[in-house]
Order: structure tokens, then sequence, then C-alpha cells
């Protein structure tokens, strides 16, 4: 399995009580419903290992207690605490896919044609009339309208977004004349 077929959901955070629960983190902006999952992926030393679902409740917004099948033990849960959790692309529905891809740009280092690299996108905010990335650049924030006009490649194996965004569109951001 490739990490690459997958997207990333979110990671494990910690074990709850002894009998092998776990505590899942989601990504901020990803409404999934664990509980209508038969199964999942958890990245373990580079390799995604797939794991089946035995039972599983919402906690809060982001939050699920997990219980995952052969993971019967708070030793063998307490392994896996800070490991990513994945879902294979292919087995959402196309509904979900498209609501998730978006969220998989997190992360991405940002290039523009012109100002060069001006730093990784921190989340994807969801607006009435499109989506925009939110960039940090040091400590401060640039908001790129995320189209076809602007984007004009995504490298996913290496994570990089790459732009040309209209003149003095950065510039308002970072405080820069060219």
């Amino acid at each position: 399995m490739r990490r690459e077929d997958c997207f990333e959901l979110g990671f494990i955070s910690k074990v709850h009580g002894y009998k092998g629960e776990l505590f899942f983190i989601i990504n901020e902006g990803i409404r999934i419903e664990l509980n209508e999952m038969e199964s999942l992926f958890i990245e373990i030393n580079g390799q995604m290992i797939p794991f089946f679902i035995d039972a599983c409740r919402e906690t809060g917004n982001s939050a699920w207690i997990v219980k995952l099948h052969d993971v019967e033990t708070e030793e063998k849960a307490r392994q896996l605490v800070n490991c990513s959790i994945f879902l294979l692309l292919s087995m959402l529905p196309k509904k979900d896919k498209k609501k998730l891809e978006k969220f998989a740009l997190n992360g991405y280092k940002v290039i523009d044609d012109v100002k060069g690299e001006i730093g990784s996108v921190a989340k994807v905010l969801e607006m009435p009339q499109q989506l925009i990335l939110e960039i940090r650049f040091g400590s401060k924030e640039i908001l790129i309208p995320a189209n076809e006009e602007i984007i004009y490649k995504i490298d996913h194996k290496n994570k990089i977004i790459f732009l040309n965004s209209p003149e003095g569109l950065i510039d308002i951001y970072i405080g820069e004349k060219d």
C-alpha cells in the first residue's frame, strides 16, 4: 500500500483505558463517520498497515475512541500512539473523496513563479464561492484562492503546489514590492 493512494485522517493521540482502546484525533476541517468505516490504515515505521475497526464512538468534533481488531492490551495500543491514520481513497464514496481531497493539501509547500517558495499550507478554508489556501510565511499569513487560474500544478508525491499568483497579491500580505 502506497501513502499516495491514501488520505491522511489524523493521528492516534493516546491510549484510552487498559483494553486496547485508542484516542483518535481527526485533522481540522474533516467530518467523517468512522463508525461507518470497516477498516483503516495506520502508518508504522513508514509502512501502511491495515486494521479493522471493532468499535468506535465520537467524543467531540474531531475526537474518537476506537477499538481496533487484535489490539487487546494497553501495551499493544501504546505502540500505536503518535502514528498517523489513513483511509484508502478508492474505498471512499465519490462525494466524500472530493470533500476530503481538498483538506489533503495541508502541509504542502507552496512555490510561486515570481516569489519562489512562499511557505506551506496551514489549512484550506471553505468559503461560499471558493476554497482559499491559508499559507504560513514565517509569522505572516497569505491567503490565495484555490482555483485553476492560479494553481497550475500539484505534485502530490513531493507535496508541492505550484502557482502563478496575480501581480501584487502576495505583496499585500508580506509587505514587499519587486
